[in-house]
This record gives structure tokens, C-alpha cells and sequence, in this order.
């Protein structure tokens, strides 16, 4: 679905990411296409992970546990 966002944390949009732009994406990077709402919906989930969504997205950030 062309409004949800990317996964950040693969290898394929981060090598994709990575040739487009010079950089590694940011979950708001992932996010940027998105509606608002999905956005603030995305954006909660990362908080509740405590992940910024402004940081470099994590290729393991599903399995972490906040220490």
C-alpha cells in the first residue's frame, strides 16, 4: 500500500535509501509519505519502543528491550 510506511529497519530499503540519498533513513524518512494520522500511529508505536523516529532506524529494532 503506497500510504503505509516503509520499513525502515530492512536491508533493502536501507541499501535503496542509501544509493537515493547519501545517507542512511531515519524512521521519519520511512514516514515522510504517510498521512498525518498514520504518522502520529507510527510515531506512537516507536515511543512505546522507546525509539526516536528521528534517529537511524535499527535493522534489529523489533527485538530489542529497553535496558
Amino acid at each position: 500500500m503506497p500510504e503505509s510506511p516503509h520499513d525502515a529497519s530492512t536491508i533493502e530499503y536501507q541499501s535503496w535509501f542509501q544509493r537515493e540519498h547519501g545517507r542512511l533513513p531515519t524512521w521519519e524518512d520511512a514516514l515522510s509519505h504517510c498521512s498525518e494520522e498514520d504518522k502520529g500511529l507510527m510515531r506512537q508505536v516507536l515511543k512505546a519502543k522507546r525509539i526516536d523516529s528521528r534517529d537511524v532506524a535499527d535493522m534489529h529494532w523489533e527485538m530489542k528491550r529497553p535496558a
